[in-house]
C-alpha cells in the first residue's frame, strides 16, 4: 500500500490501523464530483484484508494516503449485493442490455435503472470518449476476458468524468458466460479540459425488438461491449433468455437460478437477500412501474414499506417461515403501492440457488390482481396453501356452471 504524499509504502497492520476509528473503517464511492464516504463493521473488513495481503487487491482506489479496500466481484451473486462500488451488469451476449444498476452507480452518472433497463450504455459516450479503449474493450469482451480501461463519459447533466471501469466477466459453475459486470470509479475533469455536452435532456438508444435482438446475437462479427462503451449509435434490445434444459437433466439443474430471475424483465420481481432482514438488492422495471418506487430508493430495505392497514402480517409470517425452509410459497396480499394506492397482490416467492444448490437469494414475484374478480369470486385466500385450492375451486366452480347453462339451453331450446 503506497501513501500519496512519500515513498515509505504502510504495511498492512498500518493500513488497517489507518481505516479503523472506533471499530470501524470508512470507504470512498468514487462520486466524480463529489467524496461521499460511508462506514462499515470492521468485520466486513475481513476477508477484503485477507485479499489485499495476498496482492490481489491492487486496483483499490486512493484514499487519505492509502488504497482502499475494493471488494473483487467473482460471480452474478457478488455483482448484485449491496456495495458502494458503482456497479452496472449486462447480459453475456450481444447486444449487451442492462439488467441492474446499483444506487452508486447512479449517483455516478445520474441515471435511475428505469431509465436505461433493457439498453445498451452507449449513451454515456460522447465526443471525447477514446476510441482505441473502445476497441480495447472490444476484443477483451468478444474473448469473454476481464479488462479494465480508463475513458471519458459523460453523466446525464452532461458533465465529463474520467471513468476507471473494470469489465469481469460473470461465469457459471460450467464455465458458461452469463452475464458482464462493470464496476467503475469516477474522478472529475481537472481544469475543464473537456467541455461539457451542451443538452436539453440525454439521449439514449432506442430498444430494439426481440427479433432484432436475436439477430444481433447470431452475428459473427466481433461486438463492442457495451458495458459502458459500446460503439454503436442503436444497439440495444430485448434481454437474452437461456435456453431450455434438456428434459433429461436432472432435477437438481431445474432449480430456479438467480441468472434467470435477473433476466426476467416480463414479470414484477424483487431480489433480495436470502437471510434476515432480506434487504432488497434487485428490483426491475415492471416492479418499479407496478409500485410507484425506483430502485435507487428501495436498494438495501425490506419489503415492508409495501405492507399497510389492510396487510396480513399472519400471512407473511406463514409465508415467509416457508421460505426459510427452502419451500416456494404463494399468498394473495393487500399492499400499498408509493402513491398510497391499496392493491391486491398475488406474491409468489421463490428460492434461488447457486451451482452447489444452495440457497443464495430470494425472488418474489408480484402479480397485481383485479379487485372486481375477487368480489365476484369471493375473499381473499387467507392462507398460502388455500390460495391453490381456492383458485381450483373456483375454476371447477366457473366449469360446472358454465357446462349447466348449456344443457339448460338444449333442453329448452334457447
Amino acid at each position: 500500500i503506497q501513501p500519496q504524499g512519500g515513498p515509505t509504502p504502510l504495511g498492512p497492520a498500518s493500513a488497517f490501523l489507518a481505516f479503523c476509528t472506533r471499530g470501524r473503517y470508512l470507504k470512498h464511492t468514487g462520486h466524480p464530483t463529489s467524496r461521499r464516504y460511508r462506514s462499515f463493521p470492521v468485520s466486513a473488513l475481513t476477508h477484503r484484508c485477507k485479499r489485499l495481503w495476498a496482492g490481489s487487491d491492487s486496483q483499490a482506489p486512493s484514499f487519505c494516503g492509502v488504497q482502499t479496500f475494493r471488494a473483487m466481484v467473482q460471480s452474478l451473486a457478488e455483482a448484485i449485493q449491496i456495495s458502494d462500488d458503482c456497479r452496472i451488469i449486462t447480459t453475456g451476449t450481444p447486444p449487451f442490455t442492462i439488467v441492474h444498476t446499483n444506487k452508486a452507480w447512479s449517483e455516478l452518472t445520474g441515471y435511475k435503472f428505469t431509465e436505461v433497463a433493457n439498453r445498451t450504455s452507449g449513451f454515456l459516450q460522447g465526443p471525447h470518449t477514446e476510441k482505441l479503449a473502445l476497441q480495447e474493450l472490444r476484443v477483451a469482451v468478444h474473448n469473454g476476458l476481464q479488462t479494465k480501461v480508463r475513458v471519458i463519459n459523460y453523466t446525464k447533466s452532461g458533465d465529463p468524468f474520467h471513468n476507471t471501469l473494470d469489465v469481469i466477466p460473470l461465469k457459471d459453475k460450467r464455465g458458461e458466460l452469463t452475464h458482464y459486470c462493470g464496476v467503475l470509479a469516477g474522478e472529475p475533469v481537472a481544469d475543464n479540459s473537456v467541455p461539457r455536452l451542451e443538452r436539453t435532456q440525454p439521449v439514449l438508444p432506442a430498444l430494439l425488438s426481440e427479433e432484432e435482438t436475436r439477430e444481433s446475437q447470431d452475428e459473427s462479427v466481433p461486438a463492442v461491449a457495451s458495458i459502458n462503451a459500446s460503439t454503436s449509435g442503436a444497439d440495444t434490445g430485448a434481454i437474452a433468455t437461456a435456453a431450455a434444459e434438456p428434459p433429461n437433466k436432472r432435477i437438481k439443474h431445474e432449480l430456479p437460478r438467480l441468472a434467470n430471475a435477473i433476466n426476467n424483465q416480463k414479470d414484477a420481481v424483487v431480489l433480495t437477500q436470502a437471510t434476515p432482514p432480506f434487504a432488497i438488492t434487485h428490483v426491475n422495471q415492471p416492479w418499479c412501474e407496478m409500485c410507484g418506487y425506483s430502485l435507487e430508493e428501495v436498494e438495501g430495505l425490506t419489503n415492508s414499506f409495501l405492507q399497510g392497514p389492510e396487510t396480513d402480517q399472519g400471512l407473511l409470517d406463514e409465508l415467509m417461515s416457508s421460505v426459510r425452509r427452502g419451500e416456494p410459497a404463494s399468498a394473495r396480499l393487500v399492499n400499498y403501492k408509493k402513491n398510497g394506492v391499496r392493491f391486491v397482490n398475488q406474491l409468489q416467492v421463490k428460492p434461488l440457488y447457486n451451482e452447489d444448490d444452495e440457497i443464495e437469494h430470494l425472488m418474489a414475484m408480484l402479480h397485481e390482481v383485479d379487485e372486481t374478480v375477487i368480489d365476484h369470486a369471493g375473499s381473499l385466500c387467507e392462507r398460502p396453501s388455500q390460495c391453490s385450492l381456492a383458485s381450483m375451486r373456483l375454476a371447477i366452480k366457473a366449469g360446472l356452471e358454465s357446462t349447466l347453462a348449456r344443457l339448460g339451453q338444449s333442453f329448452t331450446g334457447g
